[in-house]
């Protein structure tokens, strides 16, 4: 007779129950522990956080939570590359052109660039973006939007999930602090943490779900902000901030039109509400005797029953309009 060195039933069905908590908690500890590492010998030791530690735990807890259809599901997502070429310019344009505006009020307030600062050739910063694409992108992104927001969008309202998701990022770089950030920038950098996450949302809403588009827009932000920290003068940071809160707003304000089109759900709705996206798995739950109502599973997972109940249909109940000549287009509400 051989003993089971798997995990217990018990230990199963508590993270099934708890799986963001879970995360959180396997993502901190594998990060984290390079901080004690840094303490004691910062001069051999690059950084105190470890960026691959979420993806890690996304492929520690993934097996468990969701079977290996879930992690079928997740190196899809990670490998969506069909999205259309113009999220491909959002993603890659607008980290550069959000910076690049802040960095210029930043000068045009009277900051100054340091003597040494000079811009590095085209191959380096290839090489760069890159490597930030898989130490950073990579080790993040799957864990942050491809574990952790589809969990949290379900009977949330996308703008909720996406400030939820901001927290837990913004708390991860905790060891950071003192080192790259200290008391006159963590405020700007923490709210530009935030609403990096509503845009990456946004994003990934639109896109049906794919993992990809946050990682090329994480490498990308990191990059022309790494290039541009030799900017000094009134905190780069905070004006890097208030430019992506203008941008958060603009990328935010979705029309009725695009977002039918597109079959993408406004930031101010749940993602649980059956009115678009067709294709999208539909849980049912009774609400009053005799009726029920759809509710849509968040992008990434799956077709698994949602907490809401069994999943009933794949396509859209059909809804009868009194007025089909007045039907109303319905409009994101601005954040």
């Amino acid at each position: 007779m051989t003993a089971d060195t798997g995990p217990s039933p018990g230990f199963v069905a508590l993270l099934r129950r708890h799986p963001v908590v879970a995360f959180v908690i396997l993502a901190y500890a594998l990060s984290w522990w390079a901080w004690f590492w840094y303490r004691a010998d910062p001069e051999n030791v690059g950084a105190p956080i470890l960026p691959i530690g979420p993806l890690i735990a996304t492929a520690l807890l993934l097996p468990l939570v969701s079977g290996w259809a879930g992690v079928k599901e997740l190196i899809r997502r990670i490998l969506l590359w069909r999205v259309g070429w113009r999220w491909y310019a959002i993603v890659l344009g607008l980290p550069v052109l959000l910076t690049f505006s802040a960095v210029a009020l930043n000068l045009l307030l009277g900051a100054q660039v340091v003597p040494e600062f000079e811009l590095p050739d085209a191959a380096n910063l290839a090489i760069r973006f890159v490597f930030i694409f898989f130490w950073i992108g990579l080790g993040e992104e799957p864990g942050w939007r491809g574990f952790v927001l589809p969990r949290l969008l379900v009977g949330r309202t996308a703008l909720v999930a996406a400030l939820m998701v901001g927290l837990i990022h913004a708390v991860w770089h905790l060891p950071l602090y003192g080192r790259e950030y200290d008391a006159a920038n963590v405020v700007p950098w923490g709210i530009s943490v935030f609403c990096f996450s509503i845009v990456i949302c946004w994003v990934y809403l639109h896109t049906s779900g794919s993992i990809l588009m946050p990682m090329l827009m994480h490498a990308s932000h990191n990059t022309v902000a790494i290039v541009l920290e030799d900017v000094r003068g009134r905190r780069p940071a905070a004006l890097v901030d208030l430019v992506w809160v203008i941008g958060r707003r603009d990328a935010h304000r979705d029309r009725g039109q695009r977002a039918g089109s597109s079959g993408a759900t406004a930031p101010g709705k749940k993602v649980d509400a059956a009115d678009d996206h067709p294709s999208t798995p539909v849980c049912s739950s009774d609400r009053r005797a005799g009726e029920s109502r759809g509710v849509r599973c968040a992008p990434g997972l799956g077709g698994r029953p949602c907490a809401e109940g069994r999943v009933r249909d794949h396509r859209r109940p059909r809804r009868t309009d009194p007025l089909p000549s007045r039907r109303r287009r319905p409009v994101a509400p601005r954040l």
